[in-house]
Order: C-alpha cells, then structure tokens, then sequence
C-alpha cells in the first residue's frame, strides 16, 4: 500500500519534534545530530514517498560554510541534496517552496513540495 503525502508528513513531523527538544549545547545528543540520525534511519515504510531533504546555500554564505561541514557525510552520501541558490536549481527550490534565506535545512516532499523547514540562517 502506498504511503500517503500526509502520512509521510506526520511521521517526519513527529521524528522532527523530538529533535527540537534536545539541548543544542549538549554536542552528542543535539538537534542538529538528531536531524542527521533522522535522515539516516528514515524507515523503509516511507520509500515509496521518501522525502527530500535539502540544505540551501549560496556560495558567499558565511553561515553556510559553517553549517555545511555538519552535514557533508549526509551530502556525500546522497541523503542530503545541497541546492546553490545561484544555479537554475536553486532558483527553482526557492520558486516552488518560499524558502528564501540561506543556509536553510529543509525537508520536500517527493513530488517537491515544502513539508517543512528544519531550519534557516538570515542570510
């Protein structure tokens, strides 16, 4: 049976919620590792709507070289799309979900759509 968009949405949303209550100074058990373990342990019964998560950047984005580094094994191995806001790509994800400061963390539906953001910088 196919997962629906909503189903998919109320599962990350509730994963996402326990991130957001961890201590941001506690350096082994904060949001931003509890993000990463998310996006690392998404349950299989989500693969036929698997959402897609994206980091925003854009290339003279100080906080951007600071966040990116946090997430680049995520990156490297294909879980995390980082999306330059200075390339035709870039321009579209901004179009089509509103997201418009950089470095933002975000998580798309399948079909492109904003579910929600994880997080954004001012820039």
């Amino acid at each position: 049976m196919a997962t629906s968009k909503d189903q998919v949405e109320d599962l990350m949303t509730e994963m996402v919620m326990e991130c957001q209550e961890l201590d941001e100074s506690d350096p082994n058990n904060n949001p931003v590792s509890c993000v990463i373990d998310t996006i690392e342990n998404l349950p299989d019964k989500v693969a036929d709507a698997r959402p897609r998560f994206i980091i925003l950047t854009q290339e003279d984005c100080e906080p951007c070289a600071e966040v990116v580094p946090q997430f680049q094994k995520l990156i490297d191995d294909g879980l995390v799309d980082q999306v330059d806001t200075d390339t035709d790509e870039g321009q579209q994800v901004m179009e089509q979900t509103g997201l418009k400061f950089t470095p933002a963390l975000a998580v798309l539906h399948a079909d492109g759509d904003l579910m929600f953001e994880l997080f954004r910088g001012d820039g």
